[in-house]
């Protein structure tokens, strides 16, 4: 068996994995009634549900379960989860709704909370649901980064298609520019700089507000976050690059406000996971 999640709780998980191999190595005629003709399917029925009033695990499993709460509230992993329940309370009650009919599902909490309904849990539905996409499961694991992707990628096309009419009005398929007499100032080499400083930035905070977004930053945060750097991206881009000269007000604002935003995104991510590296 695989250790705890939480150390301290090894012993107590060693002594209920013990218990519960012996009590599934037993006679599958004393533990599924169902298979024997000459009984009834009311002991199976109840078993599956939890209900069975026989099971000599339960004490072991109730202080493994106690040690593993207490870890959890510990490590904050309790308070991590009611917030995430909280996102995804709209989510929930979207996903979850009955589909047309209605299923009984009071049976639940009963079987996953018996040794062999957990057991089969964790060994056989949850790496099964784990190969569904996770939106299937009405899960979004990072919908603010997500939802920011689509602006992001439309401004960035756009970018890119004016470097490309530069190349297409000028019949200039090599190079970055069009009249090297005009240096700098040259509208193919102004375009291609206002691409490639797009490249420079925003994948590197993108991905940095992934991983505070999966982490359990709040997601208004990340909106805020990922707002703010459209408007500094272009800001650079049109109201400073584009300007006469790539002197515009906008390239300064740009450069030093999306640097600004990549340290406090960073360091705000480093910070709400300071319980493993502090």
């Amino acid at each position: 068996m695989s250790a705890s999640l939480a150390p301290e709780c090894n012993e107590v998980k060693e002594r209920y994995d013990n218990c519960f191999l012996k009590w599934y190595s037993e006679s599958k005629q004393d533990r599924f009634p169902h298979l024997n003709p000459n009984k009834s399917d009311k002991r199976y029925i109840e078993f599956i549900r939890g209900s069975a009033t026989s099971d000599e695990c339960d004490p072991l499993f109730k202080q493994y379960e106690k040690c593993l709460s207490k870890a959890l509230q510990d490590r904050g992993i309790d308070k991590m989860l009611k917030e995430a329940r909280e996102d995804n309370r709209e989510n929930d009650a979207e996903h979850m709704r009955p589909c047309g009919h209605y299923v009984d599902y009071t049976w639940a909490p009963g079987f996953l909370g018996s040794p062999f309904g957990l057991t089969l849990f964790l060994q056989f539905i949850l790496p099964f649901t784990m190969s569904i996409p996770t939106s299937r499961l009405g899960i979004h694991l990072a919908p603010a980064t997500a939802a920011w992707a689509a602006p992001f990628a439309a401004y960035y096309i756009f970018l890119q298609n004016r470097v490309v009419y530069h190349r297409i009005t000028s019949r200039t398929a090599m190079g970055d520019k069009i009249d090297p007499t005009k240096g700098n100032d040259d509208p193919l080499y102004v375009a291609s700089r206002a691409q490639v400083n797009f490249n420079e930035n925003v994948p590197l905070l993108l991905v940095v507000s992934l991983l505070a977004e999966l982490n359990g930053v709040p997601r208004k945060y990340i909106n805020y976050a990922l707002a703010t750097l459209f408007t500094f991206r272009v800001a650079h881009a049109e109201f400073g690059l584009m300007r006469p000269k790539s002197l515009g007000t906008g390239r300064g604002v740009g450069f030093y406000g999306t640097q600004v935003l990549l340290a406090t995104v960073a360091g705000y991510a480093t910070y709400f996971v300071k319980d493993y590296w502090m």
